[in-house]
């Protein structure tokens, strides 16, 4: 989610006005997206999120993160976004060394890496994990985040890089020895979707809790409502005076509970409306208690 083809959400916290605001630059489905695309034709059931759902074009997310940067930069910012991307630069035409961290992540995806002929020559070392101690450097990496800092967000959302990366989720570059054991379906993004993507500015959720306030990211997130709902239900008990085994399990039960009702409640607000006022009233959880 950290680079620029992922997606994500941002809380900001303005010390002069002493508000906070929040962005959402969660990745969207591209226009075309039928609601089935999951379902598996054999069995009518949803696809289980294993290898199968999620290497493939279809997967593929119109991205947010560089529309989320550019977002907080032009409104908030202090500095240019050309000089914000100076550090990431310099790391991928320098390179870094590899850890165990690194090292182990990519040991753990080296059988969906080795499937795309571009993922196999960035990521691996002769169909392997690169070995620690190793430095990893991603050049084109680079070369993008430079032609951004240039260009602006443009260069992904209306240029030369977005249409690569259409091209790419359109047309998967297996390689021609691989052999998931599956069919790598193509997607449906279009340099359309991505022109037409955009990181809104939303309301942030908003509880106290023992003399604090607590902000958070709506939804689509539920990240705000769900630790909101916890907090809310555990400022009805006294847990300092609580022995550990009971503050633990008001804590595993309040937070069951609210995930109970995230599970139940929460999705994008542009296709379900969500309760989240109530969800957040002391009200509501009290009758939890």
């Amino acid at each position: 989610m950290a680079g620029i083809g992922g997606g994500g959400f941002m809380v900001v916290y303005l010390a002069h006005s002493h508000k906070v605001v929040t962005i959402d630059g969660r990745e969207t489905a591209p226009e075309t997206f039928p609601q089935d695309a999951f379902i598996d034709p054999a069995t009518g059931k949803p696809i289980p999120f294993n290898p199968q759902r999620i290497t493939s074009g279809m997967a593929v997310g119109i991205p947010g993160t560089l529309a989320t940067w550019a977002t907080a930069e032009n409104r908030y910012g202090s500095m240019s976004l050309n000089r914000l991307l100076q550090p990431a630069i310099a790391v991928a035409r320098q390179g870094f060394v590899v850890d165990k961290t690194y090292h182990d992540q990519t040991d753990q995806n080296a059988s969906r890496l080795r499937i795309f002929t571009s993922s196999r020559a960035l990521y691996l070392d002769q169909d392997q994990a690169p070995a620690i101690g190793t430095t990893v450097r991603n050049p084109q990496l680079a070369s993008t985040y430079e032609l951004i800092a240039k260009s602006g967000p443009g260069a992904l959302y209306r240029g030369p890089i977005g249409a690569a990366v259409v091209q790419a989720v359109q047309h998967p570059p297996v390689a021609p020895d691989a052999n998931p054991g599956f069919t790598i379906r193509p997607g449906l993004m279009t340099t359309r979707d991505l022109s037409r993507y955009k990181a809104p500015r939303l309301a942030p959720t908003h509880v106290t809790y023992r003399g604090l306030d607590i902000y958070g990211m709506g939804p689509p997130s539920s990240g705000g409502s769900t630790v909101g709902e916890s907090l809310n239900i555990l400022a009805g008990f006294d847990l300092s005076t609580a022995d550990r085994a009971l503050a633990l399990h008001r804590y595993l039960e309040a937070t069951r509970l609210a995930y109970a009702d995230r599970n139940r409640y929460i999705g994008d607000p542009k296709f379900v409306q969500v309760p989240l006022k109530g969800l957040l009233s002391t009200g509501f959880a009290a009758e939890h208690r």
